[in-house]
């Protein structure tokens, strides 16, 4: 036979298998799942809306950006076939099985990158509760994120029992539940010493910790320095065997208890952080900032006084406190309080530039004030304060005040995607 007729037959035999929307066999390793369908396109979005978003992807130059624009886009249109423009497809598949809730679409995602699929199953709130869909799974890996996913949505580490491995099943689930018998499950020292630290900082039980009798010393050690912690009791960093942990033991109970006798127990690295987070603590309690100055009795060293200053007005939200600052410090002093108080006033007393425009981009997203994002000098700062206020991520002219082209063109595919929902 001619091969050219050969070559036209199997072009319409391809043809006429695609138009019988014949579904495509479950790959081996996988769940028996429902076929991956495209959402209806002219249902959720115009054709010619989105053309038009992906039409502004492609003007962008820089390949990462690109391929953010393009994810993005599918995220919004809930059209997972736009993924196949990109090649981090399982990130894409990830973002458009999360958006739509859609489960067939994480079964795209390769079979290799186990976190990804994992994050996709867990995204879809159905999976919480079916556990007939994780025991149609045969690959174990898979079929183990899918039954942690439905134990911890049901508070129950019974589910993990029909796992082959269970252990992280068990550690999962020990710790969303903060149930330490959970922990006695599992055969893996190390998880099953992480699992009863875990519990043990949350319960404020050290008699927790003393379950742990793995031959890996550290996570015992652990569990003592997060019970310590939580119940601000020194006594039970004294316990502890090894030197840097004990000491950060101390530190930690030293600040809760705002107690120098504590700091000096510390001998190393931990010290001066100690001394400064106690005196601090003193002057936010006393009101008196005099105390950072004590300081000074233990160190010659005007820094660690700075740092103090610089610490308590913040807590107090006092910026007259910045005043007595010198140079150096003031500005991430002002900085700190106007974070605290949202008082863009403080900004203009910044000095450095830089600074001076984190601190307009930050009290501009967090009070969706569109005009402190016009005050800032710095491209970046600028770009991530528009980018994240409601009225102007709606508003495809305020595209054309950001510095960067490919973020204009990022811009106006995200509205333009987004107009028609």
């Amino acid at each position: 036979m001619d091969k050219k007729i050969i070559i036209l037959f199997l072009a319409f035999a391809l043809l006429l298998y695609g138009c019988t929307g014949k579904e495509e066999k479950p790959k081996a390793g996988n769940a028996t799942q429902p076929p991956v369908t495209q959402p209806n396109i002219t249902a959720n979005i115009s054709q010619h809306e989105e053309t038009g978003a992906l039409a502004e992807c492609e003007k962008i130059k820089d390949k990462h950006i690109l391929e953010d624009c393009f994810t993005r886009v599918a995220a919004i249109t809930a059209n997972w076939s736009i993924c196949e423009k990109v090649k981090a497809t399982d990130l894409c598949y990830n973002e458009v099985a999360s958006a739509t809730q859609n489960l067939s679409i994480c079964s795209k995602i390769e079979p290799s990158i186990i976190r990804r699929r994992e994050t996709c199953y867990e995204s879809i709130e159905e999976i919480k509760q079916d556990l007939e869909f994780c025991r149609r799974i045969e690959n174990e890996t898979e079929k183990s994120f899918c039954y942690i996913g439905v134990a911890i949505g049901k508070n129950d580490s019974k589910i993990c029992d029909e796992l082959k491995h269970p252990d992280y099943c068990y550690f999962r689930v020990g710790a969303a539940t903060k149930n330490p018998q959970i922990c006695e499950k599992i055969s893996d020292e190390l998880q099953r010493g992480s699992c009863y630290a875990n519990t043990a900082e949350i319960h404020k039980n050290v008699n927790i910790c003393t379950t742990i009798t793995t031959n890996i010393t550290v996570s015992r050690q652990l569990c003592y320095v997060g019970v310590a912690n939580a119940t601000k009791n020194s006594s039970i960093c004294d316990i502890i065997d090894k030197v840097d942990m004990r000491e950060e033991c101390y530190l930690g109970t030293g600040v809760a208890n705002a107690d120098l006798s504590e700091c000096d127990k510390i001998k190393g690295y931990y010290l001066a952080s100690c001394y400064i987070q106690v005196y601090v603590a003193l002057a936010y309690n006393k009101k008196d900032i005099s105390q950072c100055e004590l300081l000074l009795n233990k160190w010659h060293d005007t820094t660690y006084v700075e740092s103090c200053y610089e610490k308590v007005a913040e807590k107090l939200k006092d910026a007259s406190i910045c005043t007595t600052a010198e140079s150096s410090f003031k500005d991430s002093c002002y900085l700190g309080v106007a974070e605290e108080t949202l008082d863009a006033s403080l900004c203009e007393r910044i000095t450095d530039s830089f600074s001076k425009s984190i601190c307009y981009q930050r009290i501009g997203m967090q009070t969706n004030n569109a005009t402190l994002c016009d005050k800032i000098t710095n491209p970046l700062s600028f770009e991530m304060c528009y980018g994240n206020i409601p009225e102007l991520t709606q508003n495809l002219s305020a595209c054309d005040k950001l510095f960067f082209e490919d973020d204009k063109y990022f811009c106006r595919a995200e509205i333009i995607a987004n107009q028609t929902k």
